[in-house]
């Protein structure tokens, strides 16, 4: 009885060649990509100056971190030296800083507000698009349960609703 359980083991060489020769048998199938300019297809004026808008939004947020390393690093120098008007100069960076962290927030909020409006006016118009092309298309006929009553409205509602966005409706 021990004897069926054990497993044959085959060598390292012989698996690896198997692999290879199948893998270069099976050409991979060529998949055409889409232009990147298909992604904007739905996107009309309004979603453009969105996108602009949070793209700025996003290369402000950017600018932030080295903002920040520069302001950092004026106040180190400032704990180095330690003359003159020493607690005024901290004060100062320190207001600095916190004025670039609440400025860093707002643009970081706003970029992910822009981007967020647009892409969901666009995905609305999709799924209206979408929904237009489905209604287009033939209905199914009923189907007859074992009660006598056509379900064939509600497989087909049902069926609609998960091509368009997951609603059971």
């Amino acid at each position: 009885m021990a004897a069926a359980n054990t497993a044959i083991e085959m060598p390292a060489e012989a698996t690896t060649s198997k692999v290879v020769a199948v893998a270069k048998a099976v050409p991979a199938p060529k998949v055409e990509l889409a232009p990147y300019s298909d992604l904007f297809y739905f996107a009309d004026g309004l979603d453009w100056v969105c996108m602009f808008l949070g793209t700025i939004c996003a290369c402000a947020t950017g600018v932030a971190m080295p903002a920040f390393m520069l302001i950092f690093g004026s106040l180190l120098d400032e704990i180095g030296k330690g003359q003159g008007s020493f607690q005024d100069t901290i004060n100062q960076l320190a207001m600095a800083m916190a004025a670039l962290g609440a400025g860093a927030f707002l643009v970081s909020a706003l970029q992910v507000a822009f981007f967020a409006f647009a892409s969901a006016r666009q995905t609305e118009r999709l799924r209206a698009t979408l929904l237009r092309s489905i209604l287009r298309q033939v209905r199914v006929k009923f189907i007859v349960n074992r009660k006598g009553r056509a379900d064939g409205e509600c497989r087909y509602v049902g069926g609609e609703g998960e091509k368009v966005g997951g609603s059971n409706g």
